[in-house]
């Protein structure tokens, strides 16, 4: 992450981009967060949520990747607009990586949360895949010689956890989706986001059709290679975590192929000692997985 002494000299030097920024934010009530653990099938939800939106309104807009920036916009990137920010009965989404800030305290949040475990082998997979082919990862669970402004640490992700558990008690209105629950029965968790995120008249047939058009398949299709490159930055000031192709099948318990006994006794102890609240996940046992929410 860029230093705050940095941050704010590009605000004092940006101040145009800064006071659009701070106008935005401030031109309307109807706000949600979607803030995800990186890994977490962000991109999938995002896309669905995209897509609920255009067809809940009867927008004018066509996909053209998977990334509608100007439908679900990153909060804090500045130069990222909500298209009709000017219709204020349609939900604002905005979507972070980040923890929690006070800037959330009177909006809905949707929280999206993964298995620790796949998260680091999914991001892994990304980063080999885009970043550095000859990464182990056991370094790569360690942080040894990654590249952080592509990669969010295991020390991170629990910091990030952390934040949102020591601090929900603050927000108004919060929605804690658990990917393996999406995964398993997406219809009925994306039907529940949708109607928590105040999309009006959210039908049964709305709901199939956004998750038709989510399907792996479409996405594929709809990824731009030229969105896989990677992008200079803080891997808290990316966008996404740009480190190679996104789309995948997202599956689940395969940290049996990765984790040595070695990786298994060093991830355990940082939970340990690091982990306030696992979210309905089981870490005791590396054998088969207890996942929330089943």
């Amino acid at each position: 992450m860029r230093p705050l002494h940095i941050r704010i000299l590009r605000n004092v030097r940006n101040p145009d981009s800064l006071l659009g920024w701070v106008r935005y934010q401030l031109s309307r009530d109807n706000n949600v967060h979607f803030v995800t653990l990186p890994s977490s099938g962000t991109h999938w939800l995002r896309f669905m949520m995209a897509k609920a939106l255009v067809d809940a309104y009867e927008l004018d807009y066509e996909f053209t990747g998977i990334r509608p920036h100007d439908l679900v916009p990153t909060f804090r990137a500045k130069d990222q607009r909500f298209r009709y920010n000017d219709r204020e009965s349609i939900p604002r989404i905005q979507h972070s990586h980040k923890g929690y800030s006070v800037l959330y305290r009177n909006s809905r949040v949707v929280l999206l949360v993964r298995d620790l475990r796949d998260s680091m082998v999914s991001s892994y997979d990304t980063y080999v895949g885009g970043i550095d082919p000859d990464m182990d990862f056991s370094s790569f669970l360690r942080a040894d010689g990654v590249d952080e402004r592509y990669h969010r640490t295991l020390e991170r992700r629990v910091a990030f956890l952390n934040s949102w558990h020591e601090n929900s008690e603050k927000l108004e209105d919060l929605l804690i989706v658990h990917y393996e629950d999406l995964k398993r029965d997406t219809v009925s968790e994306v039907h529940s986001v949708l109607e928590f995120v105040g999309i009006e008249a959210v039908t049964d047939g709305l709901v199939t059709d956004v998750v038709e058009f989510g399907s792996f398949k479409n996405m594929q299709r709809l990824e731009d290679p030229a969105e896989s490159q990677p992008e200079r930055g803080s891997a808290d000031e990316q966008t996404d975590q740009d480190e190679g192709r996104k789309i995948n099948e997202g599956r689940s318990d395969r940290w049996g192929e990765y984790f040595s006994n070695d990786d298994i006794e060093y991830f355990n102890r940082h939970i340990d000692e690091n982990l306030i609240y696992e979210y309905g996940y089981d870490y005791s046992s590396f054998e088969a997985s207890t996942q929330a929410g089943t």
